[in-house]
């Protein structure tokens, strides 16, 4: 039985899956009309005697997930160190792996976080906890990404859409949808990206989910690199309009920063300033986004019409994160002083040398913190396959 059929009449599909995953209790009325639902006794969902020593266990596991969740490693660590895996039941390994590959995870350890996460996985299929499942897949394959391996992230990521095959988990289609596709996307296969770009949106009929409107912006960035500048501007406007109305200022300002160089690359340059202006007056839109802005108004603007003049917009920038400081993302940092010194040896190579060796430390700095080889520095403007694009694509 489906959990739409199981809740027709009673809540509704989302209070099923809540009480499914553990999430909410039922009311008492609630619990016996589901029971007459599915033709059990009311005692059939009630519990046995409990077992203090699982309690204790999953109480102590589950402390020691909200504590990752804080941040809190090494108090998250002490609590587990508690814990013998010989010891935990079978019914509660899967919450103990889940657990330990999110610890191995923040140690670096990724081969074991990887096998801990897909223990966790299939021993929460065991007990039909689908969701559960699908997460700990997810995660396993979302820290293959981070870490740059793509053909293995986008081989697990296929592997977590069967798992939800016949499922009517349309979000986590969705979410794992739009990793394969950023994966594609970070191996400069922006055919595939885009198919499966589609396919996220495809899963979810809800414009107020943000892996839409992501995926949405995705498919534009995939029209943009193949040069499809109306396809991409259309998309970017659609995505744009969609986060306005349902009140996403961040989705909106990045859906306007693609509108703004598609503006810049049809040679529509007052249009596109007209765009700038707009995106640095949105409230509640962080400096790292208006950074970002000018980043690539000023990296689009040099890539169209290298001869035009940047100094304003490279001043701008400049100000900006000056301005920002140490509340600025180190990625987004780098990705500003990359485009900056970029710019600077575009506009004029000679001066740039003259500056002597104060600048090179920074240019070799920033190239290998990027993972950017120096040939790069002149002829890649989106960041395509280096580590700061990977640390900016997945909401998770």
């Amino acid at each position: 039985m489906t959990q739409a059929t199981l809740a027709k009449n009673i809540a509704s599909r989302t209070y099923i899956s809540a009480i499914e995953l553990g999430r909410i209790k039922p009311s008492a009325e609630n619990l016996r009309l589901i029971a007459e639902r599915l033709g059990e006794p009311l005692s059939y969902f009630l519990p046995g005697p409990v077992d203090e020593t699982r309690q204790r266990l999953e109480t102590t596991l589950n402390q020691a997930k909200g504590l990752l969740a804080a941040g809190k490693v090494t108090e998250a660590r002490e609590l587990v160190l508690q814990v013998e895996e010989g010891t935990v039941p079978i019914d509660a390994l899967a919450l103990y792996y889940e657990v330990q590959g999110e610890l191995l995870q923040s140690d670096g350890a990724l081969l074991q976080s990887i096998l801990s996460y897909t223990m966790a996985s299939d021993a929460y299929g065991r007990v039909k906890q689908l969701r559960r499942a699908w997460a700990c897949r997810y995660a396993a394959a979302f820290a293959l990404y981070q870490a740059g391996h793509m053909d293995q992230a986008i081989s697990l990521g296929l592997d977590t859409v069967k798992l939800l095959w016949d499922s009517e988990e349309c979000e986590a289609k969705a979410l794992t949808h739009y990793l394969i596709g950023c994966a594609h996307f970070a191996k400069g296969d922006v055919t595939k990206a885009s198919a499966f770009f589609a396919d996220a949106r495809a899963c979810v009929d809800d414009a107020k989910n943000d892996t839409v409107l992501l995926a949405l912006l995705g498919e534009c960035s995939c029209a943009f690199r193949q040069g499809q500048w109306l396809t991409a501007l259309t998309l970017s406007r659609q995505a744009a309009t969609l986060a306005e109305t349902h009140n996403f200022a961040e989705m909106q300002a990045e859906a306007l920063i693609a509108v703004m160089a598609c503006r810049v690359r049809m040679g529509e340059h007052e249009e596109a300033k007209q765009v700038l202006t707009q995106i640095a007056s949105l409230a509640g839109v962080p400096v790292s986004i208006k950074c970002k802005a000018y980043r690539e108004m000023l990296l689009v603007t040099k890539e169209a019409t290298p001869l035009q003049d940047t100094a304003c917009l490279e001043s701008t920038l400049g100000n900006l994160l000056q301005a920002a400081g140490a509340h600025l993302d180190k990625w987004d940092a780098l990705k500003s002083e990359w485009a900056l010194e970029k710019c600077g040896l575009l506009r004029d190579p000679q001066n740039t040398l003259a500056r002597g060796w104060n600048s090179l430390p920074q240019i070799f700095a920033i190239s290998a913190a990027l993972r950017m080889p120096l040939m790069h520095w002149l002829s890649v403007r989106d960041f395509s396959g280096t580590q700061a694009h990977r640390m900016t694509h997945i909401p998770f």
